[in-house]
């Protein structure tokens, strides 16, 4: 049974039945080691093979490693700032003053007669 795989690289590549070190390139058909088993096993050698054997390829799952790359950090930095909030409530309050003072002045008569100029 296979494991669910994160990379993208996979696309290009198959497990081999036989020998669970080695993958099968779709594009190719050679068989490339993965530099162990289990958790030992990387995705390197398969990328370096795109890398210099299909560089359309290789661009394309550049294009979606940093696309996974930018989700990551978002999902990081949305945690580094929940985590911040929690341990500094005066950071929590201030911003919850400030949202409170903008939607008081979007309602406010002054705001209404900026926006008609």
């Amino acid at each position: 049974m296979t494991s669910k795989k994160k990379s993208s690289v996979w696309v290009y590549f198959e497990e081999n039945d036989e020998d669970s070190r080695k993958v099968q390139c779709k594009v190719c058909g050679i068989k490339i080691s993965r530099g162990g088993i289990g958790k030992k096993a990387s995705t390197s050698d398969l990328i370096n093979h795109l890398k210099n054997k299909h560089k359309e390829e290789y661009q394309k799952i550049q294009k979606s490693i940093s696309t996974e790359e930018n989700k990551a950090d978002d999902v990081i930095s949305c945690s580094i700032v929940k985590d911040s909030l929690k341990v500094q409530p005066e950071v929590k309050e201030t911003i919850a003053a400030g949202r409170r003072i903008i939607t008081n002045f979007n309602h406010s008569g002054t705001a209404q007669e900026e926006e008609k100029e």
